[in-house]
């Protein structure tokens, strides 16, 4: 209904990630599962009032694993192949 009263509810405060077969969310690292039935069943972290109405429109709607080397590296790019071997050569 418009104007409410709305519900509480459960969720996670940041967007799923989906590395490898790991399936979390960013906000709970610690929580991981390998199976979709068991990623489903993690419990939201925060809670609040439903809405339909996203936060930030600019996030992105899910990680992997290049999302998260770029976070664990300060967003340093990673080298090509090519380049890690001429500076090899380069002594």
């Amino acid at each position: 209904p418009k104007g409410g009263p709305y519900p509480k509810c459960q969720y996670h405060k940041a967007p799923p990630v989906f590395h490898e077969t790991a399936k979390y969310w960013s906000c709970c690292p610690n929580k991981k599962a390998y199976d979709w039935e068991t990623f489903q069943e993690i419990p939201g972290c925060e809670t609040g009032v439903c809405t339909d109405v996203k936060e930030s429109e600019g996030q992105k709607q899910f990680f992997g694993g290049t999302d998260l080397r770029e976070q664990l590296a300060g967003g340093e790019k990673l080298k090509s192949i090519d380049d890690f071997n001429k500076a090899q050569a380069a002594g």
